[in-house]
């Protein structure tokens, strides 16, 4: 299928379309849908494919299906597309063909009747649009028939037909927030077990939207097969609690009214972010649709903000624990990301704790890796940010509470006369402003400070580093995993380890033999730590510590790994 949103009904993935929006997709895709088809589908059509596997291999196999029966844009409208329009036959035939010829790119289509579609199948290298479908009064009720039974019992599937799981994900790509940047990666690969179908933000992890998508409240699309559902919110200041706060109560409001949009579904996916209200918004879902709850828990809360002190008031903490207590037994699997999470569920429940499983985070291995030293990209990336020629500690990741940054930083200040040392912190957070602050104040001159880089680029900048920093605040283990881990072994880098003993991460880099590592809280430990480090910046001993974790990593840590256990688990309920 070419990448377009869909609405699944009875089986098939039919676009949401209407006359303009599918000329535009025609045209503008026309090289792209190169020895392709495009059927113009009936509700008749619909129906033979439930009955006929030749028909459905084909519309299956087709890059488009546009709905010219005004039955099939009654279901999608009703499941809130109210773009969604029947497109006129000849009306599509008149417009593709003379804006192409306006283009000059007239012989780059041809309109095939549907009797006829299986004999020029692979003839020609030119669009194939097939036109003429079956239509009849009967199909189009018993079609209205089959979508009112699908959707008050679920449908009856199809053998070899994918089951259908809703991911409620608050950022997704192109956001760079590391859980976006996981559940874009898990719905990608899911997407070859299940039909995976996202409701998320528009592009805001900023707090700053495009003027594109401030003109609707839904906007729909398709990324690499994967149906997206976003939700326009308002901007929001990262430092300013009050606005972010309305940030997200606005997508929780609106993805559970996006949710009555999506169609039956079989499994709905959510993880632990915002805070409590990613799991009430999975059991919602759940209820809405009659699915199984797979509830991924990347941070415990309220436990990690009593952790930072983030909140002292012990109604509010009791409240948000009752919470996250009522999701977690709702689910149907609870899927934590460290092994020392799993303490953490079972003190919550220590009687009847709730079917859970270890599924490790990860970094695609194929997209982060170890580059030489003198990389032309890479050395323009230290040339860009002044790091070139010292020997670089980075820190890659968000700034925030959970890593006890500031206190972390007045140890940095101490190499301040060491010359050819330089401490980056690529990224930004609620903690940043702070820490550009203190550097201004106490006039520290070897701190860089680098924003957010480009999932494209991530790979540069990691390499651009010596040794990184792999932090997190005494109190976290049990609560949280620092997904920044695995991209530092990805790219072969040694860790420098600020992380409780036990906890997941410390657990990894000690099996790996990846790094060091010292408790957080002991900044005597740390700034002994920081000074190994730059004593032995040529020691092969530390450069064999990067090597060691990018071996580790491609043997156990990899995307096809986790995702295969992902999917496993999923289709197992």
């Amino acid at each position: 299928m070419i990448n377009t949103f869909t609405s699944r009904i009875l089986g098939l993935n039919i676009s949401v379309s209407n006359i303009d929006e599918a000329v535009t997709l025609i045209t503008d895709k026309v090289r792209e849908l190169k020895g392709q088809t495009v059927v113009l589908i009936t509700a008749d059509l619909v129906m033979s494919a439930l009955h006929d596997s030749k028909v459905a291999a084909f519309l299956n196999d087709a890059a488009l299906l546009l709905p010219v029966d005004e039955p099939i844009a009654w279901i999608q409208r009703l499941r809130g597309f109210t773009i969604s329009e029947s497109v006129r036959e000849k009306t599509l035939i008149r417009r593709v063909t003379h804006d192409l010829q306006e283009q000059g790119l007239e012989g780059t289509v041809e309109f095939v009747e549907y009797a006829k579609a299986d004999a020029i199948k692979g003839a020609s290298d030119k669009v194939r649009i097939v036109t003429g479908p079956p239509r009849s009064i009967s199909g189009k009720v018993s079609f209205l028939a089959a979508c009112l039974k699908d959707s008050a019992k679920g449908r009856d599937r199809a053998a070899g037909d994918k089951k259908d799981m809703l991911i409620y994900a608050h950022y997704y790509y192109p956001d760079v927030a590391s859980t976006g940047q996981i559940l874009t990666e898990l719905a990608e690969g899911l997407n070859e077990s299940l039909h995976i179908t996202v409701i998320c933000t528009v592009p805001s992890y900023t707090g700053k939207i495009d003027k594109r998508y401030k003109k609707h409240l839904y906007y729909y699309e398709n990324i690499n097969g994967v149906d997206v559902l976003r939700i326009r919110v308002p901007e929001f200041r990262k430092n300013y609690s009050a606005s972010r706060l309305v940030n997200i109560m606005a997508y929780f409001i609106y993805a559970v009214a996006a949710t009555t949009r999506t169609g039956h579904q079989d499994y709905i996916y959510t993880i632990s972010q915002p805070p409590i209200l990613g799991g009430l918004l999975g059991v919602i879902g759940k209820y809405l649709k009659k699915a199984r709850l797979i509830y991924n828990i990347q941070d415990f809360n309220p436990e990690q903000v009593m952790a930072v002190s983030f909140s002292k008031n012990p109604a509010v903490l009791k409240l948000m624990m009752a919470m996250d207590k009522f999701s977690c037994k709702r689910a149907d699997k609870i899927i934590v990301v460290g092994r020392d999470m799993i303490d953490t569920l079972k003190k919550r429940f220590p009687v009847n704790t709730p079917p859970y499983v270890h599924i490790n985070n990860w970094i695609n291995e194929n997209e982060i890796v170890p580059l030489a030293p003198d990389h032309e990209k890479v050395m323009a990336f230290k040339k860009k940010y002044g790091i070139d020629g010292k020997y670089v500690i980075m820190y890659s990741g968000n700034i925030g509470l959970y890593y006890d940054l500031l206190e972390i930083q007045k140890i940095i200040r101490e190499y301040d006369n060491v010359h050819d040392v330089v401490f980056a912190f690529v990224g930004q957070g609620s903690v940043l402003e702070q820490m550009q602050a203190y550097s201004k104040k106490e006039d520290q001159h070897n701190i860089v400070y680098i924003p957010y880089q480009n999932k494209e680029d991530l790979v540069y900048s990691l390499n651009a580093g010596d040794v990184h920093f792999v932090v997190n605040a005494k109190g976290i283990k049990g609560v949280s995993v620092p997904s920044k881990l695995y991209g530092v072994m990805a790219a072969g880098k040694p860790v420098l380890g600020i992380l409780e003993e036990g906890s997941e991460a410390r657990l990894i880099v000690e099996e790996s033999g990846c790094g060091k590592v010292v408790e957080p809280g002991d900044y005597q430990a740390i700034r002994q730590l920081i000074g190994y480090y730059t004593e032995h910046r040529s020691d092969p001993k530390v450069a064999a510590m990067g090597e060691r974790g990018r071996q580790y990593l491609d043997k156990n840590l990899t995307r096809n790994i986790s995702i295969g256990k992902y999917a496993s688990e999923i289709l197992s309920l």
